[in-house]
């Protein structure tokens, strides 16, 4: 439907995160991922969480995430303007199918927002022609 925003993907799992800033004992931690559906949100935790009001240690909004880049066959980025996260899947197929799933919502996303701009320009016409 044009006027619906579209539906998050449903994702989840353990994704290696590169930490912010490395030392020499490590660089990347495991963190378990979700999105949430209701939030539109991207969260992270430190463990798999036990119940689905669990407050995450970190989250973005999804229509915040302007790219999904692709680093090779585990590894891609998340980037919103004000933080990015360096992410590894433990396979290829978990790879893709978080690439693909939030790459295809960011750019689903972006043309509801052009649609809702297009359309909010159109009425504001239709108005002044009418005033």
């Amino acid at each position: 439907m044009p006027g619906q925003p579209p539906t998050p993907p449903e994702l989840y799992g353990y994704l290696d995160r590169l930490k912010a800033n490395p030392s020499i004992f490590g660089s990347w931690v495991k963190r378990y991922f979700r999105v949430n559906m209701k939030r539109k949100t991207l969260e992270y935790f430190h463990s798999e969480p036990k119940d689905q009001d669990d407050a995450p240690n970190a989250f973005v909004r999804l229509a915040d995430i302007f790219s999904v880049e692709d680093f090779g066959e585990l590894q891609f980025q998340i980037k919103t303007k004000d933080t990015s996260f360096m992410l590894q899947a433990s396979s290829k197929a978990e790879h893709s199918c978080w690439v693909k799933a939030l790459s295809e919502y960011v750019e689903s996303f972006r043309e509801y927002e052009l649609l809702q701009e297009v359309e909010g320009d159109a009425l504001e016409r239709a108005i002044s022609k009418v005033n």
